[in-house]
């Protein structure tokens, strides 16, 4: 379900967490591990077995997505000869990440080891732990336990060398990667569904914002706040649209208040949105898209964003639908109002769409017979080859079709207008001309059109004998184009979570 978002979010380089959101101002006073004096947490972590697996111990994070070519979901894939889309992030000021890294990149070796208990010993040793491999073991048990030994041990070093450098603005850069050191372990613990782990991670990232909003730390808290969210929406089915929610909530704030880090917010609110959007949770993704057309119009994810909210909004209102039909002859949407009408974005290159097709087809011919108009959108350069499977699998529907090159597979003009990035995508529409729904499936599509056809005055019967359609009352209008403000489609339950805890609120 989860694997549109995979193209949206860019890897922090030089960093071993996913990009990732920062807490929200802080409203209560800096943690120990930012003052002077602080102790290092007694105790090992609490035990427990890590929450959905191999991504606990070993890896201890989920594999962050990648930028990559227009998004395909389960099911759905994308037109075979599809031009690739530009890079995540290929808009966004690509220095950034190489100057946070030169801020704080001090793991070489120095010339002369230091001495212990110097805050330079403790990075060095905490390094080292972080490059450490586990031990060898059959026991995942015992693997577990020196996982998170290893972890505690970090955080220990990290937060002496803190309680060490804060005060002195000339160790400003040890004082950066401790930080990063300290909240890196705390994401790998917290990640297994250790509760306290999750509430210091949260009570550090705040601190190190209120301690200096645009530093490093600051960023660094915030990418594991995001990586937490992100790891459990995707890995705890029970709770995952409270942390979606979070997602959403924390890569916001960092977009707003991180205007230098685009590289890395961009993708990341974004991502948080299309995670929403596949959980129905739509007005919060609207709340991201529209924040991405806000304050990033000229780069990729922002112009996608912009596609993507207006396809969001269509339910209740009418789409602008044109082109040329395979015959040559002009198409307008329009021509249809009286009529249902069923849109479907497809290439013959797609394979879910081949898969799905013999599905469908039975339901959608049942459906036309009782009056459902079908308009094919499709994404295919090879006119040839389109008419040939056309003709095999006797589709008798309007499709339309761009000759012109520049407005192929995922240049459609139509896909990109509306954001449509994954294929077959079926969409709806009343007799009135609106959309009456864009995320109709396979699966439910039976159940849908006949809900549409009811509407309409029609019922779809077993044989397939035409029969006249009896308009709706107000057949031949259309609404006004000014989309209604969407209502939100889920709400959070408000049990506790039952692997982990409740996100922390940060503001």
């Amino acid at each position: 379900m989860f694997q549109t978002v995979a193209r949206c979010l860019v890897v922090f380089a030089g960093f071993s967490l996913c990009a990732g959101v920062v807490a929200a101002p802080p409203k209560e006073a800096a943690p120990a591990a930012a003052k002077a004096g602080s102790k290092a947490t007694s105790g090992a972590a609490k035990k427990g077995a890590p929450a959905d697996s191999a991504d606990s111990v070993g890896k201890a994070k989920s594999a962050p997505p990648t930028a990559a070519k227009p998004a395909t979901a389960a099911g759905k894939t994308a037109p075979a000869a599809a031009p690739a889309k530009k890079p995540a992030g290929a808009d966004e000021d690509e220095d950034s990440d190489d100057e946070l890294e030169d801020d704080i990149d001090l793991d070489e070796e120095p010339a002369v080891p230091p001495k212990q208990g110097t805050a330079e010993w403790y990075l060095r040793e905490t390094t080292r732990l972080r490059l450490e491999t586990p031990g060898k073991a059959d026991d995942a048990e015992e693997l577990e336990k020196q996982f998170r030994a290893q972890q505690q041990k970090i955080i220990d070093f990290s937060q002496k060398a803190i309680a060490l450098v804060h005060k002195d603005e000339k160790k400003d850069q040890l004082f950066q990667v401790a930080a990063r050191h300290l909240l890196e372990a705390r994401l790998q613990l917290a990640m297994t569904g250790d509760e306290e782990q999750i509430a210091a991670l949260y009570e550090d990232s705040r601190a190190f914002y209120k301690r200096k909003p645009g530093s490093p730390s600051a960023a660094v808290g915030a990418q594991s706040l995001c990586q937490l969210a992100y790891h459990h929406a995707l890995n705890h089915e029970t709770d995952a649209a409270q942390w979606r929610s979070e997602f959403v909530r924390q890569s916001k704030h960092y977009l707003k208040a991180f205007p230098r880090e685009l590289v890395r917010s961009v993708p990341l609110a974004y991502t948080a949105g299309k995670l929403c959007e596949q959980g129905n949770q739509i007005e919060e993704a609207l709340s991201c898209f529209d924040l991405l057309v806000q304050l990033a119009p000229e780069t990729t994810h922002g112009s996608e964003a912009e596609a993507v909210a207006r396809r969001l909004r269509l339910p209740g209102n009418p789409p602008q639908i044109a082109g040329q039909t395979l015959a040559d002859e002009p198409f307008l949407l329009d021509d249809l109002l009286g009529k249902p009408v069923l849109i479907v974005f497809w290439s013959t290159g797609a394979k879910a769409f081949q898969e799905q097709l013999p599905v469908v087809l039975p339901t959608i011919r049942k459906a036309q017979g009782a009056g459902l108009q079908v308009v094919g959108i499709s994404l295919d350069a090879d006119r040839a080859v389109l008419e040939s499977f056309i003709k095999k699998q006797k589709l008798d529907w309007t499709q339309l079709y761009f000759a012109n090159p520049e407005e192929q597979g995922w240049n459609n003009p139509i896909t990109t207008h509306y954001g449509v990035f994954e294929l077959p995508a079926w969409w709806l529409l009343d007799a009135n001309g609106n959309v009456t729904t864009t995320a109709t499936t396979a699966a439910t599509l039976k159940r849908d059109l006949a809900k549409l056809l009811e509407t309409s005055g029609v019922t779809v019967r077993d044989d397939t004998e035409k029969k006249e359609v009896i308009p709706a009352a107000g057949t031949g209008t259309r609404k006004s184009s000014v989309p209604p403000s969407t209502e939100a489609r889920t709400s959070v339950p408000e049990k506790s979570l039952k692997t982990t805890k409740k996100p922390a609120r940060s503001e």
